[in-house]
């Protein structure tokens, strides 16, 4: 199965789960990958070919590829 984007939401009981076993499984099967940090209030993306996550703390575009804007 290929997702064009995971989300995973942190909780403090699957906090290092999600960060490490879960996250290289999407990272596998998605186009891209966020993890919601709820508590520091920020979201952390990976896309193909990212060596690090991209930390965002203010707003956030996202479109599928191939989409037109509305």
């Amino acid at each position: 199965m290929h997702l064009v984007l995971a989300i995973e939401v942190l909780s403090p009981t699957t906090a290092a789960t999600d960060r490490g076993v879960k996250r290289r499984l999407r990272q596998q099967h998605a186009d891209e990958h966020w993890i919601v940090d709820l508590d520091a209030r920020l979201l952390e993306r990976r896309r193909p070919g990212d060596e690090r996550p991209e930390i965002l703390d203010d707003t956030l575009t996202w479109q599928p590829a191939g989409s037109t804007r509305r």
